[in-house]
């Protein structure tokens, strides 16, 4: 609400809650849903910070631009959206929205928090640099046009109706700022905890157009464009490998684009393929137990056998937390290895080379999901475990034995000796 000066005020509370008390609540889901962030419509409580401010601060400023909030319908289909769907550029709507403030409303509603603006004065800047820029620019104008008209008066043109949708959104940044203060851990010094960036994943998403979503994910490379997100259990999986073993279970729900997976033994499924050995795949995972093995597979591609009387060998990377319990100690840690499948050419039995590249303990999964997300530049490779950037993967030397293998090809989940549940599976191509 607005005060007798013209400065908004919050008059709700309901959600604001002390860091303690936040880290309690973890896997809880509250809000409103058209204003909600990825990460809080997932549940992941305990990791909010101002940045799920600004999401909601850019849902609001979506919808006074252009009269209607950027993801509507049910609240299944909302939520869906949110996870799996980039907001339509402003200008598809409305073409009078300039570029730049497209760009600044866009960049708040990122789905990767590390892409948003770190903290409220940001974005508040931003706003202020980009109304004193089209202030110039309108100015120049004016007085050009009146240089060339003696007779005409000198008036400067009255500031565009939009100049009030963004001294609304300045000063609620202003007023978000101070919540971020407070809700963002502090350091020694008072000064706030800046979010850690990645160094392949720092830049926005493009603000192309969203395009329409292809069914056969085995052509990415035909219809992705780079810099956007899409997700890829639209369609059922294809089974690239499977131990047999009548127990293993694996489904697929088209409506929910989720899998469920219970095996005793490796399964490979595959997502898709593409040409690019620069992109970002990521998945939620989540489990009761966190017992087993579970991440996600690229690279796959088959290669000439080592030895001419074998058949054909199927090379991969592989990235996969695994959860291990023994004599009531739980142990959970990341793997990185390189795997070679080897066909025999007159039986079914499949031979499994597994060469270990880096591994790092972390701490036993205390919620019920995760966020599981690589992103893979050539031979540069990180990996980020609910936006925890876990720096060791890509420490390791590949076998010298084993042929080089790019990073482009086949790529999908990998699952061994557990129950799991894998949502929100999607891919994007990088520049």
């Amino acid at each position: 609400m607005f005060g007798r000066d013209g400065r908004p005020r919050i008059v709700d509370f309901g959600l604001a809650i002390s860091d303690d008390e936040q880290l309690k609540r973890a896997g809880e889901v509250a809000g409103t849903y058209p204003y909600m962030s990825p990460e809080q419509v997932r549940g992941h409580t305990q990791h909010l910070d101002g940045r799920t401010d600004i999401w909601s601060l850019g849902v609001i400023l979506y919808q006074l631009l252009v009269g209607r909030r950027p993801f509507n319908g049910s609240k299944k289909e909302i939520i869906a959206q949110i996870l799996e769907r980039d907001a339509k550029p402003l200008r598809q709507i409305k073409d009078d929205i300039p570029d730049e403030l497209d760009a600044i409303c866009l960049r708040c509603l990122q789905k990767s928090v590390s892409e948003r603006y770190s903290t409220a004065k940001d974005l508040a800047a931003e706003l202020r640099t980009y109304r004193e820029r089209i202030s110039a620019r309108q100015c120049e104008r004016s007085m050009a046009a009146s240089a060339s008209s003696p007779v005409r008066k000198r008036n400067f043109p009255k500031a565009p109706v939009v100049w009030s949708v963004l001294g609304f959104i300045v000063l609620g940044a202003f007023v978000y700022g101070g919540i971020d203060r407070s809700r963002i851990p502090s350091q020694p010094d008072g000064s706030m905890e800046k979010p850690k960036k990645g160094t392949l994943d720092s830049q926005p998403e493009s603000l192309l157009p969203d395009l329409p979503l292809k069914r056969n994910p085995n052509e990415v490379d035909s219809w992705a464009v780079p810099g956007r997100w899409y997700p890829l259990m639209e369609e059922k999986p294809k089974l690239f490998m499977l131990t047999k073993r009548d127990t293993s279970k694996w489904s697929h729900d088209p409506q929910l684009h989720e899998l469920l997976i219970d095996v005793p033994t490796a399964l490979y499924l595959q997502l898709g393929e593409t040409k690019s050995a620069r992109f970002t795949l990521e998945a939620t995972i989540a489990s009761r137990s966190w017992l087993g093995s579970i991440g996600l597979y690229w690279g796959g591609k088959t290669l000439p056998p080592a030895n001419p009387i074998e058949g054909d060998q199927m090379h991969l990377h592989v990235v996969y937390l695994l959860g291990d319990e023994y004599q009531g100690k739980r142990n959970a840690s990341f793997r990185r290895n390189r795997v070679v499948h080897t066909q025999r050419p007159k039986n079914d039995y499949v031979n499994t080379r597994i060469s270990g590249i880096s591994s790092a303990q972390v701490p036993w999964p205390t919620l019920q999901s995760y966020r599981l997300q690589l992103q893979v530049h050539g031979d540069v490779l990180q990996v980020y475990w609910n936006d925890q950037l876990q720096e060791s993967i890509n420490r390791g030397t590949m076998p010298s034995d084993l042929p080089k293998l790019s990073s482009a090809g086949r790529f999908g989940i990998f699952a061994d000796q557990g129950t799991f549940q894998i949502s929100d599976v999607r891919i994007r191509l990088e520049r």
